[in-house]
């Protein structure tokens, strides 16, 4: 795993990306924490397509970081946020943003 160090300093790097396209974080159980640290990463990043974030831990806080972090970031086009405990509410944050952001992939189941 690579624990809450480990996600800040990947979420420091996303900042500064230039080439990095795909990020597989899976199963690190990284919780809303490392949720915010991402998200916030997020913002900045200009090159990352595809985030798989699946078994994370992650519930409607960490939902809506990165929901806050879409609607800054135009380029990430797929968001995997599935098996993690997000519930009704977190979906319906992810729905709108669907309805304001055309073409962005959120997944949660």
């Amino acid at each position: 795993m690579i624990g809450p160090q480990g996600v800040h300093d990947l979420a420091d790097a996303l900042k500064q990306n230039e080439g990095l396209t795909a990020l597989n974080i899976y199963r690190n159980h990284i919780n809303n924490q490392g949720a915010q640290y991402i998200a916030n990463g997020l913002q900045q990043n200009q090159t990352l397509i595809s985030l798989d974030m699946r078994y994370n831990d992650i519930d409607v806080q960490g939902a809506e970081y990165f929901v806050n972090a879409l609607k800054v970031n135009k380029t990430l086009m797929t968001l995997d946020l599935g098996a993690n405990p997000i519930d009704g509410q977190g979906k319906q944050l992810i729905s709108k943003m669907h309805q304001t952001i055309p073409g962005r992939n959120v997944y949660f189941w």
